[in-house]
This record gives structure tokens, C-alpha cells and sequence, in this order.
């Protein structure tokens, strides 16, 4: 994104506080650089979020998967719930997950958003599942407001 489209994206921002009315706005002015993914012809147009294929000019949708070979069975966690409520997890790991959090462990933003920091919630999926076995998976888009960068995770544990 160069200055000026930033610019443009700010100012619009600051009228209409909501970025996803501006990133639509701004993205139809913005260039749409082309990178290729894979030998399967896939092309990502930076900017403009979309992928198509070089057969059709069909949209197959915002956030692609990576592109997997034919013989590749992989789980999309961007939007799969693969494995969800199949088996539950053991009573030493549901024990280390339902203890009480530490009061001072908590942080309350200044906007009021209550907030376990980083640090703390690893050392406790870290004891549960051990280092290894959790992993967060981005389940949506970057999320910018003027004080604020949220995104939403899911959480994996033991491959679901």
C-alpha cells in the first residue's frame, strides 16, 4: 500500500469510523499486484483479497487455504471444526484448564476489555497440553480501529 492510498485510508477511517466501509472504498482505487502461489495456476491479487483461476475469472473466495497437492489431506483450520467435541480431553488436562485465574494475572484495558496476556495463557495450555501440543489458527481478518488491533483464533489441541 503506498502513502497515499494509507492517507486516503485514514482520512476515511476519521469519517466514517468503520474500516471495512473504507477498505472497500479505497481497495477499488488500489493496483493489483500479482503473485503466483503454486503450479496449479492459482494468483493472488494483493490488495483487492480475491483469487482466481487462470480457466475462468471465477471468485472462489477472500482468505484462500494454502494450496495442497492432489494426494494432500490436510485440515483447513481457518475454517474446518475438524475434531470438535469428539473426544474430551483428560481429567489431568481438564483439571489444569479449570483452575481459578489468578485476580492479578487479569488486565483491564483502559477501553475495559478484560485481557489475559500472552505469557499466561501459554504457561497454562503449555501445562495442559504440553509445549507442542496447542496451536492458535487465524479464523479471520485483522481487525483495525484507532486504538486497537484485534484478530480472531481458534484454538488446536492434539490435532483438533
Amino acid at each position: 500500500m503506498s502513502v497515499e492510498e494509507n492517507a486516503g485510508l485514514n482520512n476515511c477511517f476519521f469519517e466514517k469510523k468503520d474500516w471495512r466501509a473504507c477498505k472497500d472504498e479505497v481497495s477499488g482505487v488500489m493496483k493489483t499486484d500479482t503473485y503466483r502461489l503454486s503450479a496449479n495456476a492459482y494468483h493472488v491479487h494483493r490488495n483487492v483479497h480475491r483469487v482466481t483461476r487462470n480457466h475462468g475469472s471465477r471468485t472462489l473466495f477472500a482468505n484462500p487455504p494454502p494450496v495442497l497437492g492432489e494426494n494432500e489431506k490436510q485440515v483447513d483450520w481457518t475454517r474446518s471444526y475438524h475434531g470438535l467435541s469428539s473426544t474430551p480431553f483428560t481429567t489431568e488436562q481438564a483439571a489444569i484448564l479449570q483452575q481459578e485465574i489468578k485476580f492479578d494475572d487479569i488486565e483491564i484495558k483502559p477501553d475495559g476489555i478484560i485481557y489475559l496476556p500472552e505469557i499466561k495463557y501459554r504457561r497454562i495450555l503449555n501445562k495442559a497440553f504440553r509445549p507442542g501440543g496447542w496451536g492458535l489458527v487465524p479464523r479471520g481478518e485483522t481487525i483495525v480501529t484507532g486504538k486497537l488491533v484485534t484478530r480472531e483464533y481458534g484454538l488446536v489441541c492434539g490435532g483438533r
